[in-house]
């Protein structure tokens, strides 16, 4: 009985911590934005950016997490949160997964200038891309 008790307890406290995990997200993005820390550099007097693609693709697992954490918000949880909060969501997700389908064909894909060139020669948008894409669909679809 009594290891029936210790494992019942053991049972609840990973199913209150496995709870608080699923609903805190991250709103700072702390993920994304240490890639982004670690591999853009400002150019052009701060009015442009460049990444590094290939040291960023020596990081991929740590966008994999970010983009899992992206993917497992439920549309009930982001309509609770804030406009600013759902603009700071969606725009950190367009380009993180933009940034996964360049390293996904890196070197090959070198830029997201080349991006829509790329698309292009496979008969798809830019957006539709998105739409196939866990997040996007994720969200922005109907309930």
């Amino acid at each position: 009985m009594h290891h029936t008790k210790i494992a019942l307890l053991l049972l609840l406290t990973l199913f209150s911590m496995t709870a608080t995990a699923i609903e805190a997200f991250d709103h700072q993005h702390r993920l994304w934005s240490g890639l982004l820390e670690r591999h853009v550099t400002w150019i052009g007097s701060g009015h442009a950016s460049q990444v590094d693609y290939s040291a960023l693709k020596k990081e991929q697992a740590t966008l994999t997490r970010y983009l899992t954490a992206l993917s497992a918000v439920e549309r009930q949880r982001y309509d609770r949160w804030s406009r600013e909060q759902q603009l700071t969501f969606l725009i950190n997700a367009y380009n993180a997964y933009t940034v996964e389908l360049i390293l996904s064909r890196y070197p090959d894909l070198r830029s997201i200038k080349d991006l829509a060139h790329y698309l292009a020669r496979r008969g798809k948008s830019a957006s539709s891309h998105y739409w196939e894409r866990g997040a996007a669909s994720t969200i922005l679809s109907t309930a």
